[in-house]
């Protein structure tokens, strides 16, 4: 508490000496943010916020979990000397690069756009290229949707994840994706590892000699379903 306190008074000496030109973002306990001015300082109490809106809000120090100014930390009590808030609401991009080792062996390319539902629960919708061995070339595009569950509300946390969508394959079997992996977040990077499988259907028919000088026409339907052990890799933003 004293940290805060003793961190908020340096904030207010700050802005006293500069001019208001650059914004300041109030980042709150619950999950709110409050972009614009800090025009006020009660010590061991509140600050006061002109808002961008127009709005001004009287918040407590206890609610408060840092300040930000264009990026850069001013104060609070959030382990990061980043602005860049790793359970903020709101949208994330992350990409991926995953590796691939089983039956079905290669590589993966991702990209989820999705958002923060609030400090532990992220929810997202995720495009991707794999490129693999199956007998023959495996070239394809994953659709899916993403979940990840952070288990501190810290910028270092282990995390699970988990995927399930459909695999459109350009040369190869399409069918059902669905992944589930176990990893650890450090800051914006992140390592997991985890199995994921394609359940797939092969729907092509078969021409065969009838024994008549002519030849038939058979239709086929084949469903098998492939596991492999994976190495993420993710970078988030």
């Amino acid at each position: 508490m004293k940290k805060i306190l003793l961190c908020a008074l340096m904030f207010f000496l700050q802005i006293s000496a500069f001019s208001q030109v650059n914004r300041e973002t109030v980042y709150l306990k619950n999950g709110n943010v409050l972009k614009g001015d800090v025009v006020g300082f009660v010590p061991k109490q509140s600050v006061t916020i002109a808002a961008v809106d127009g709005d001004t809000f009287v918040c407590n120090l206890t609610e408060i979990e840092k300040i930000t100014r264009d990026h850069g930390y001013i104060a609070g009590n959030n382990e990061s000397s980043s602005g860049y808030s790793y359970h903020e609401k709101g949208y994330k991009f992350v990409f991926s690069f995953d590796i691939m080792l089983g039956e079905m062996s290669g590589m993966k390319w991702t990209t989820i756009h999705g958002s923060q539902l609030n400090e532990r629960i992220y929810l997202g919708l995720g495009l991707g290229l794999c490129i693999a061995n199956d007998y023959d070339i495996h070239l394809s595009v994953p659709v899916f949707a993403d979940f990840r569950f952070d288990f501190l509300k810290k910028r270092i946390t282990p995390y699970i994840e988990t995927r399930a969508g459909y695999d459109f394959a350009f040369e190869g079997c399409p069918g059902f994706y669905g992944d589930f992996a176990f990893g650890c977040r450090i800051k914006r990077f992140s390592v997991s590892t985890g199995i994921e499988t394609l359940r797939r259907e092969n729907n092509d028919g078969i021409y065969y000699y009838n024994g008549y000088n002519d030849y038939g026409y058979e239709e086929s339907h084949l469903e098998f379903q492939s596991f492999n052990f994976v190495i993420r890799f993710s970078l988030e933003f």
